[in-house]
């Protein structure tokens, strides 16, 4: 560890892992204060910016503290990494009668369905947020929590606003298609944080719910979900699908409190292969003898979609990989001690928001030039997979292009010890 590198405690970022922080000592990094007065700081507020020298990425490698779990860290960056690459390089998307469609290939890949099972990451996104929530309540007034989380919530959501709309009026000045017709491309994240935001907002009362009745908690609320799913399917009240889409992501979020306060942890081998066969045969039962299809991402197949709105499946779904995760923790936190796969981890991690917000808007501009210059897949046949690996580079390139450019709406550059108090 280097004698005068920064902290890396509790990530100031989208989804902070509430780590303690490791007192260290002041230093000027390119006539940067990082550490103000050797005060505590997080680990993230120094950490590089579109503004900054890499090797601030460097040094916050090196001072990450042995008492830090890399593995919510991996956890984040995982789902953020699966969600781009799934949404950008896995999608059949086209023009269709005027707008951008997404159809899904996974309905022509044999057991492609059983696949999501574990690919659909997105429980993965809210139990890491429920994680975070948990500390952040146990260490803060509810009011302080709240402000706090929501501001560097909304920060980078309404500077993406900001470019969508200064975007959409370029587009139409120039005759052109706007955002409008790519919604589902470009503001499909929007929908899964307006979501994280609830979760966010009732954290000090379902915090408080943890603490009495853990367990009684997820079954309560699991049974809500049922019977939001009886009334939509049985009794025709589509609506219903947005009461069982919250409280399904309370659930995820919920499971990660299980997580934080040590009791998951503690369980074992035999609870987390016991959490894995139980996610395992509810999905089974609920996609052979109920309204679910196989698929946990929308599919031509299927008129129903087991994620939007979220249903019962996605319980399951977060149960199953909450087994497999802690299954796989060992040997992660083992891998995690490579260095530069933690600086990837962490490289992800600074910039989560940013990722996860600008990745569509960044796919929807290849798609583009790629439709105009007459690359136009109707169904993943092999010229289609063939490129998959080009489409990947193009995209990350993409989106590194998007965090270099808007990067500092998410972390504001350091111009002096004041803004990192």
């Amino acid at each position: 560890m280097f004698p005068h590198a920064m902290t890396f405690g509790r990530c100031s970022g989208f989804l902070d892992p509430g780590e303690p922080t490791l007192q260290v000592h002041p230093r000027k990094v390119w006539g940067v204060s990082v550490i103000p007065g050797g005060e505590r700081v997080p680990y993230v507020s120094s950490m590089t910016s579109p503004n900054e020298p890499a090797g601030l990425l460097e040094m916050a490698v090196d001072a990450t503290p042995a008492s830090r779990d890399r593995f919510v860290d991996f956890a984040r960056a995982l789902s953020i990494a699966v969600v781009v690459a799934w949404h950008t390089v896995f999608s059949l998307t086209q023009w269709r009668n005027g707008t951008v469609v997404m159809p899904n290939p996974i309905d022509s890949i044999p057991f492609g369905g059983l696949a999501t099972w574990l690919l659909q990451i997105m429980p993965v996104f809210f139990i890491v947020g429920g994680f975070t929530s948990y500390r952040g309540v146990a260490t803060k007034a509810p009011g302080q929590f709240l402000r706090e989380r929501l501001q560097r919530l909304a920060r980078p959501v309404l500077g993406f606003a900001g470019v969508i709309v200064c975007l959409e009026a370029g587009l139409r000045l120039v005759g052109g298609p706007g955002f409008l017709e790519m919604g589902h491309l470009v503001l499909v994240p929007l929908w899964f944080l307006g979501f994280y935001a609830i979760c966010i907002a009732a954290a000090p009362i379902t915090v408080r719910w943890h603490r009495r009745r853990p367990l009684t908690t997820i079954v309560t609320l699991a049974a809500v979900v049922a019977a939001g799913d009886l009334l939509r399917f049985a009794g025709g009240v589509p609506l219903a699908g947005y009461l069982t889409s919250a409280v399904v992501f309370i659930i995820c979020h919920q499971i990660g409190y299980f997580y934080a306060d040590g009791s998951l942890l503690a369980a074992g081998r035999r609870v987390w292969l016991g959490l894995t066969a139980l996610g395992l045969v509810a999905l089974a039962l609920l996609t052979a003898l109920g309204p679910y299809p196989t698929s946990m991402v929308a599919t031509n197949a299927s008129r129903i979609s087991n994620m939007s709105p979220a249903n019962l499946t996605i319980v399951a779904l977060a149960v199953l990989q909450t087994g497999v995760l802690m299954l796989a923790r060992e040997g992660v936190l083992r891998w995690l001690q490579r260095r530069r796969v933690w600086m990837a981890v962490v490289a992800i991690n600074v910039y989560a928001m940013t990722i996860y917000l600008y990745h569509g808007l960044a796919y929807a501009l290849l798609f583009a030039g790629a439709w105009e210059i007459g690359f136009r897949p109707r169904d993943p046949n092999l010229d289609w997979w063939m490129l998959r690996p080009v489409w990947a580079v193009l995209v990350l390139l993409a989106v590194g292009v998007a965090v270099r450019l808007f990067g500092r709406i998410e972390r504001p550059a350091l111009n002096s010890a004041q803004s990192i108090r």
